[in-house]
């Protein structure tokens, strides 16, 4: 049996993210729509490797701590943990929910899907 996302902040972002018309929008609200049991949970390190050479990466999951950042970035995702977010915010980067990424006038161009 399928099990759909409760929260009520994921459905809100699983909602933006479809009036969006965006291949990359569709993706990531349906990975949301899948559940928070097989949701993608992405390191700092992999994300500071995707970092040097896009505009942002969305996260259809929670961002983890471990790794370094190098330069900054803009992240959007599901959730961070408390290490991740220092970790950004510290190189000067941002973290933005997805349902902020969703109401973003230029998303998702120069953005990548990180999973």
């Amino acid at each position: 049996m399928k099990r759909s996302p409760t929260n009520p902040e994921v459905l809100l972002t699983i909602s933006a993210l479809y009036k969006g018309q965006k291949p990359m929008m569709k993706e990531l609200a349906q990975e949301l729509e899948n559940g928070s049991a097989t949701r993608i949970s992405v390191n700092v390190g992999k994300l500071s490797k995707l970092a040097k050479s896009v505009k942002g990466i969305a996260v259809p999951g929670k961002v983890l701590g471990w790794g370094t950042v190098d330069a900054p970035m803009i992240v959007a995702a599901v959730s961070f943990s408390k290490s991740a977010k220092q970790k950004i915010e510290g190189a000067g980067g941002k973290c933005i929910s997805l349902y902020e990424f969703a109401s973003l006038p230029d998303a998702p161009s120069g953005w990548v899907l990180a999973k």
